[in-house]
């Protein structure tokens, strides 16, 4: 019996929400990206109602780190923003970064200057909170560091 089917049978709507979280990967990896995507919109919507946005946040990084690894890039930055939009202050400056990293790559893909703009000043806080973010940052995102001057 799968996570999953023991959380529903148990009635315990925020493990089953988690549990569908992580099986995303998993899921676009099997190149079943629609089903991964609907249990992560159900997931989100429990979620939501919960209360718990850093496990809303969580779910659209996923999402948005995935859309990457397949190059679709208007969802990796879609979900990107999302993650930022939604997570706000109960994300830690590393999670921000992080995902604002995912955000910048598909930005700059896509050639949308604001998107990455609007980027670059939320690295610029995370960094001043947490100055060691700055070199882990630098060292993942080399490229678009370079190009953005960070």
């Amino acid at each position: 019996m799968t996570a999953r089917s023991v959380f529903a049978r148990l009635g315990d709507d925020q493990r089953l929400a988690k549990a569908m979280i992580s099986h995303i990967p998993i899921l676009f990896e099997d190149g079943r990206i629609e089903e991964a995507v609907e249990g992560a919109a159900a997931a989100i919507e429990t979620m939501m109602l919960l209360g718990d946005v850093k496990a809303v946040a969580s779910a659209h990084q996923v999402l948005a780190r995935e859309y990457e690894v397949i190059e679709n890039w208007d969802e990796s930055l879609r979900h990107a923003m999302q993650s930022l939009e939604i997570g706000g202050t109960a994300l830690t400056p590393y999670e921000r970064a992080a995902t604002c990293g995912l955000a910048l790559s598909a930005a700059s893909k896509l050639g949308r200057r604001s998107e990455v703009a609007h980027c670059v000043g939320i690295l610029q806080e995370a960094f001043a909170v947490d100055p060691s973010l700055r070199g882990a940052f630098v060292k993942a995102f080399e490229g678009e560091a370079e190009l953005l001057a960070l």
